[in-house]
């Protein structure tokens, strides 16, 4: 969707190109969300009606395998837990849990259910919208793990990594000192990319709050159950090699 329709919009990278001299991408990529909506409708359909290699079409492919078959229906499979599909298909990586706590792109989160694993290896899922909270997993569960500092806004991967940026390149530890917000006021302060960098990464929360997908972005006041039983408002099908 991103190489063939995000980049054949006007004001896409590979659209601006193609216009000639005195073309301004950032005034013309301008859509209203009804018009927007229409084109991504438009372009799923010619998708999924496109023959491929085989001769058939996403649609002939599905309609081949699930529907109505010799009288019986047959129905593609659903996910069981949506917030654990979600956070599956997320950025993860494994670390070794510290002594003071589970670290990852120098922000310590609490132990969670990892109390007496210091020293052994973890596997943790980021949601690059909201480093509050990472998820680690324990047993067949994934769990919750909050900041042990709590920021003064939510910060974003794409924030966190213009902080330790700007961290490398002025050592001097009273910077090190300041808190999140006035971090990134300096690096914005530094220039017009890294000003849109953060904008960007702050719109991000705002719509990712407003879906509600992974539950609050603060951790809880009362102790709640640490597997996720919240279930999103959508139904997203598992991913089927054969179609």
């Amino acid at each position: 969707m991103n190489r063939r329709l995000a980049q054949t919009l006007d004001g896409g990278t590979a659209s601006a190109t193609k216009k000639g001299p005195g073309y301004r991408p950032h005034e013309k990529g301008v859509y209203t969300l009804e018009s927007f909506t229409s084109i991504i409708i438009a372009w799923v359909c010619k998708f999924n009606n496109r023959k491929g290699a085989d001769g058939l079409s996403p649609n002939q492919r599905f309609e081949r395998k699930y529907g109505l078959h010799n009288g019986v229906i047959i129905s593609p499979p659903i996910v069981s837990d949506p917030s654990r599909f979600v956070i599956d298909i997320l950025e993860g990586r494994e670390v070794t849990v510290a002594r003071n706590g589970v670290v990852t792109r120098g922000l310590v989160y609490k132990f969670g259910p990892f109390t007496k694993m210091v020293g052994e290896k973890i596997m943790i899922k980021i949601d690059p919208n909201n480093l509050h909270r990472i998820w680690g997993l324990y047993g067949d569960h994934w769990h919750p793990l909050w900041l042990v500092n709590k920021q003064t806004q939510p910060i974003t991967l794409a924030e966190q990594k213009l902080i330790l940026k700007s961290r490398r390149l002025d050592r001097d530890p009273d910077d090190k000192r300041l808190s999140a917000q006035e971090q990134l006021d300096c690096v914005k302060a530094e220039g017009k990319k890294q000003g849109r960098a953060i904008l960007r990464a702050q719109e991000d929360v705002a719509q990712i709050e407003g879906m509600g997908h992974f539950g609050p972005t603060q951790e809880p006041n009362e102790p709640s159950d640490t597997k996720s039983t919240t279930p999103m408002p959508i139904i997203i099908t598992e991913l089927d090699e054969d179609i």
